[in-house]
């Protein structure tokens, strides 16, 4: 997909500047603030993207409000999206960026729902599974949602792991509908 493509050319990009200005924290720090930002402000997004707007009123506003606030290199950074008018793919440049940081480091973020919050025993047992699959270290988000009834679901980038009591339900429910059982005969207690 194009959109992926350029995502991870220019997340490239900016993990090469962190590496070489040592400031890869703060380049995620400050990325991810402009992307909480982004999705908060409706106004500030429509501004960034507005195609009538001219190109240098954006970057001379961004220059403007982030100057003292945010660092050179991501000013900079704002400044390129800007001139190559990919400002509108900043959220998944950024996610691409924590992807190549945590795939350098050897990480691997994965998202774990249940039914109800586990404890730190149950949350290390799965930690330590999953970082012997992957021989990475794990970093755990836990969502509760108690729709799923009990068990869990693991979602590791693009893959689900899904362990969950409701999806066992439904796959019953499939193989029940899918079994045909016909008879006459109905059975009462």
């Amino acid at each position: 997909m194009v959109i992926n493509e350029v995502s991870r050319v220019y997340a490239g990009a900016l993990l090469e500047i962190g590496l070489e200005s040592k400031s890869l924290f703060q380049l995620q720090e400050e990325l991810s603030f402009i992307v909480d930002l982004l999705s908060s402000d409706s106004d500030f997004e429509n501004f960034l993207n507005a195609p009538v707007i001219p190109r240098q009123t954006k970057k001379n506003f961004i220059n403007k409000i982030f100057k003292d606030k945010l660092s050179e290199d991501t000013v900079g950074f704002l400044d390129v999206l800007l001139d190559n008018d990919r400002q509108k793919f900043l959220k998944d440049i950024y996610h691409s960026f924590v992807e190549q940081i945590d795939a350098a480091n050897k990480r691997q973020r994965i998202k774990l729902i249940s039914s109800v919050k586990l404890n730190e025993k149950m949350l290390g047992d799965i930690k330590s599974v999953m970082s012997k699959k992957f021989n990475k270290d794990i970093s755990i988000e836990e969502t509760v949602d108690e729709s799923i009834i009990g068990g869990f679901i693991i979602e590791i980038n693009d893959r689900i792991i899904d362990g969950s009591v409701a999806n066992s339900l439904k796959n019953i429910k499939q193989k029940l509908l899918k079994s045909k059982v016909s008879s006459g005969v109905a059975y009462e207690d």
